[in-house]
């Protein structure tokens, strides 16, 4: 879908010039940047389609230039640009396959960095799967097919190029058009290091990132996209995005059911078993449980065998460091394993193999009961020689005594806890052992404390008594509050606190924030100022200006006076004196507010003050969202961005208490 470049804010609008590429429209966006539909200056047949970076939490546009929001956000702008490029790089060694989006060139221009990419005709998978949902025509088992399985050649060849796509979700399948191809785009090694920075972008996408992904230690590896796929599959069976990986866990470790519905419920008597059971092994919360290639998962999917092969290990400390491109792994693999599955016996050899098997069930019953129900150390074999047959005329040997049962070991298992914020204490409540990553512990339940400073404490049980478990928990930030202290003059002037709806009280309590403060008096000019409240209590002294009033008897000014006061006000001079500080207004189209809206004079950036209905120039507003401005007096150079607009002028700011002058800020 193309929207008009309008329809975003920070969008570079149509026209303008990137490299040899003229901007037509935005194709999409998102948290991470911008894409645009692009043509070639003087090659009209040559159509692109051009990613800009600019993660909208961290950075922002004045003009074309792309910037960080301020010095402390200058570090992650920087590292994800380094990522963006670094993706860059990766795609342009798969433009060969179909299936991968293909990159044409990248380069750095305004402060950022853009990607140039094939422009693509057709539809994302997610419009297709609404649009057949909606003519109630559910994908077939073999359409399904024909679009998961070029995809899987395709995260097979990136795969053992050592890269992972990490962002894969129907949004991120386009369809082309005509042949329905399906192609893999917006690889997610640019938003890998907001993990920690983002409040709203997750650097995963929630329902298809698997649990590796959304805890800090997890082992990433082909079996992490292979999770994605599976989500897609079941969106298809569902018509609903996958439940959270987190949602997931944190019913079974409560011992309740999943709350996701299995792909073999979901599909039964519509698909094939086989078909729905691999969807399933995408699926499982443990890596381990999961298909862990392309290549297997292809098979599986179209009711093929599986060669069991051995799980392709990533070193974490070399594959997703800092300073590291993320997408990079070094692959080792174990060497191949003969599956029981590939051997095919023969009628000969079926019985011999059934005795073998029932005599192994004799064997270990055996053991079972001579063991007196202990059982061995970890890792330890119990071996049981057979007793030679002996004839009844020969003597038996004298028995050998009887050795000594092992041991019993303690059965136990380890625990990880992933809490947000990183630095929060851990607990164990019922133990003497102090809790570390990866502690390992008697099998029991066990009582979790997680307490951090600013945060509201945490208490979790973690049942230990079956196997290992990871547990991510999320303290809750703590309501802070700080008390104002606000002195006028006059002392009777009264104070509005317009986003409480409140009046203020001296010393009064208010969570940590900013408050506008609304102060006005009879005969005084109101006035308005910001209370911060983020970190501390605040005191405010605010002292109003008189409204000067002509005294009573003034004579009326002769038609000489007024034409020459007019004509100072109109070329904005004064008849006596220098003011330093004047003041305008300025009215705002109806929808945008004075936040949305970054207003300049010459380099310096001012605040929109509301004009409130007591001030003495109201008259002047042609609507209620009027603002006043204040700035050096006289005629200065200004502009406001906002709306995805941009507005340059001249103004005059008049002195302060004479009549301002008003604009119209044009921001539609």
């Amino acid at each position: 879908m193309i929207l008009s470049t309008s329809e975003h804010r920070l969008a570079l609008p149509v026209g303008t010039v990137l490299q040899q590429f003229r901007i037509e429209a935005v194709l999409g966006y998102g948290g991470f940047g911008i894409v645009y539909k692009g043509r070639h200056q003087h090659l009209d047949e040559i159509v692109v389609a051009i990613k800009e970076y600019l993660p909208q939490e961290i950075a922002t546009r004045d003009g074309a230039t792309v910037f960080p929001l301020g010095t402390s956000e200058q570090e992650d702008y920087e590292e994800g640009m380094t990522r963006f490029l670094a993706e860059a790089k990766q795609l342009l060694q798969f433009d060969h396959h179909p299936n991968i989006v293909s990159c044409r060139d990248f380069f750095e221009a305004n402060g950022t960095a853009y990607l140039v990419m094939k422009f693509e005709d057709g539809m994302p998978l997610n419009e297709l799967i609404r649009l057949r949902q909606q003519a109630d025509r559910p994908l077939s088992e073999q359409e399904i097919l024909q679009i998961i399985l070029p995809l899987l050649d395709g995260l097979k060849m990136i795969h053992d190029h050592g890269v992972l796509h990490r962002d894969i979700k129907p949004g991120n399948v386009f369809m082309r058009r005509g042949t329905e191809d399906p192609v893999l785009i917006d690889f997610g090694a640019a938003k890998q290091n907001f993990s920690k920075h983002s409040k709203s972008n997750a650097p995963y996408s929630v329902g298809y990132a698997a649990f590796e992904q959304v805890h800090s230690d997890g082992h990433l590896g082909p079996w992490t996209d292979i999770h994605a796929v599976g989500g897609i599959m079941w969106r298809i069976l569902s018509g609903k995005n996958p439940i959270p990986v987190e949602t997931r866990l944190n019913a079974l470790l409560r011992q309740h059911p999943d709350p996701m519905t299995s792909a073999l419920e979901l599909g039964s008597g519509h698909y094939s078993p086989a078909f729905l059971e691999a969807i399933d092994k995408c699926l499982k919360i443990n890596e381990e449980d999961r298909f862990q290639d392309a290549e297997t998962t292809a098979l599986a999917l179209q009711g093929r065998s599986v060669h069991v092969s051995g799980k392709t290990n990533i070193d974490p400390d070399t594959t997703i460091a800092d300073d590291d491109v993320p997408t990079q792994m070094v692959r080792q693999k174990e060497p191949a394993k003969e599956s029981v599955a590939d051997v095919k016996p023969t009628n000969n050899t079926k019985w011999i193999i059934a005795s073998l098997l029932v005599l192994i069930c004799v064997a270990l019953a055996s053991l079972f009961f001579v063991g007196n129900n202990l059982k061995p150390e970890k890792d330890s074999i119990v071996k049981s020689e057979p007793t030679p047959a002996t004839p009844e005329t020969q003597t038996p040997p004298s028995s050998p005594p009887t050795p000594k049962p092992p041991p019993t070991s303690l059965v136990t298992h380890k625990l990880w806890i992933n809490a947000d914020p990183q630095f929060a204490t851990i607990e164990l409540l019922n133990s003497k052992i102090n809790y570390a990553a990866g502690v390992e512990l008697p099998a029991q339940r066990y009582q979790v404390r997680i307490s951090a400073t600013g945060y509201t404490e945490q208490s979790i049980w973690v049942d230990l008594s079956q196997n290992n478990q990871t547990v991510s928990v999320t303290l809750t930030p703590e309501s802070k509050q700080y008390q104002l202290w606000v002195n006028t003059s006059p002392s009777s002037a009264s104070i509005r606190i317009p986003s409480t709806g409140t009046a203020y009280q001296a010393g009064m309590s208010l969570n940590a924030g900013q408050y506008e403060l609304e102060v006005s008096a009879p005969g005084y000019i109101s006035q308005s100022t910001t209370a911060d409240l983020r970190s501390s209590d605040q005191r405010l002294a605010i002292v109003l200006e008189k409204i000067k009033q002509p005294p009573a008897p003034a004579p009326a000014p002769s038609s000489n006076q007024s034409a020459l006061e007019e004509k100072a006000w109109a070329n904005c001079q004064v008849i006596s004196g220098s003011p330093q500080t004047g003041e305008a207004y300025f009215t705002l189209p109806a929808g945008v507010s004075s936040g949305d809206v970054l207003f300049k004079v010459g380099r310096f950036r001012l605040p929109l003050r509301p004009v409130l209905s007591s001030d003495k120039f109201i008259s002047m507003c042609q609507s209620k969202n009027c603002y006043k401005v204040r700035a050096n007096y006289g005629l200065n150079d200004y502009s406001a961005t906002g709306n995805g607009m941009k507005v340059n002028g001249k103004a005059c700011f008049y002195a302060v208490g004479k009549k301002p002058h008003h604009y119209i800020l044009n921001l539609k």
